[in-house]
């Protein structure tokens, strides 16, 4: 509830009839409706013919139609998480952290590979970094005297682009700092990314000591995936961070319902009365 519902920035580009509104909710419905059939397999029976399917690709259309740079890293991650649990339910796969996120890798990198094979120009090398390249010009052209990213040595390439993706994806999460300007606006959003860099720090010493929380780890390597990767897209191609703070609300959901399944964060939230 609070990843979706609570999370201040979520709600505050969320909440109207926005685009990044349509996008959060296609995504919603279709990880929720993937996630029944995966794990709840006995729901999927209530459905006739091919509704289902149907509903699914509907979904899955109007999700790349809005904005399909954001839709391609998420059906990409579910495609591939589908096809871990399916590998595990044949006994072809063991429920460890290690396997599954090597397979998740593989699977996502195969799923990759065909969509540029059949995708033609849109989803080849050349235009995926050209537009990229095309919107971080756009971005720095537009954010002169405002707090924005830069990155000094980027080129046009596959290479630097992929050099320059980590701390795309850390700047996405990160900025702006607390402090880094006094607008309003960039105050609150810093103040809320220091509590999303606490959640993190508290994640992770909770995987560390064992206590990540009851979620499948297939579904938590999937959701994290796309998360650093549609985190690095954002930062790589958003230098204006007032774009980047709305663009990063179709991913914060998702991470933070990740960051909030450990039990250190849900012993916290019982505490406060926000957990059951």
């Amino acid at each position: 509830m609070i990843a979706f519902l609570l999370w201040p920035s979520v709600v505050w580009w969320a909440s109207g009839i926005t685009k990044e509104t349509l996008v959060l909710g296609s995504a919603e419905a279709l990880v929720a409706l993937l996630l029944s059939g995966l794990y709840r397999p006995s729901a999927w029976f209530r459905w006739r013919g091919l509704g289902k399917w149907l509903l699914l690709l509907g979904l899955a259309w109007l999700h790349v139609r809005l904005r399909y740079f954001f839709a391609l890293p998420l059906l990409g991650s579910l495609l591939a998480l589908a096809g871990v649990v399916w590998a595990e339910r044949r006994g072809w796969l063991r429920a460890r952290w290690r396997g599954q996120g090597l397979a998740l890798l593989g699977g996502l990198a195969l799923v990759g590979a065909l969509v540029v094979a059949v995708g033609g120009e849109p989803v080849s090398k050349v235009f995926v970094t050209s537009q990229l390249w095309k919107n971080y010009v756009h971005g720095l052209a537009t954010s002169t005297g405002r707090p924005h990213l830069m990155y000094a040595g980027l080129h046009p390439t596959v290479s630097s682009m992929a050099r320059y993706f980590p701390l795309g994806a850390a700047q996405t999460l990160a900025r702006p700092w607390l402090g880094e300007s006094a607008v309003p606006r960039y105050v609150g959003a810093g103040l809320e990314n220091l509590l999303l860099l606490g959640l993190l720090v508290l994640a992770a010493i909770a995987v560390a000591r064992g206590r990540a929380g009851r979620l499948p780890s297939a579904l938590v390597l999937a959701l994290l995936l796309y998360c650093v990767v549609l985190a690095g897209l954002i930062g790589l191609s958003t230098p204006n961070l007032g774009t980047l703070l709305r663009y990063r609300t179709v991913l914060l959901p998702w991470l933070l319902w990740l960051l909030l399944q450990n039990d250190y964060a849900r012993q916290i939230l019982r505490r406060l009365g926000l957990g059951g």
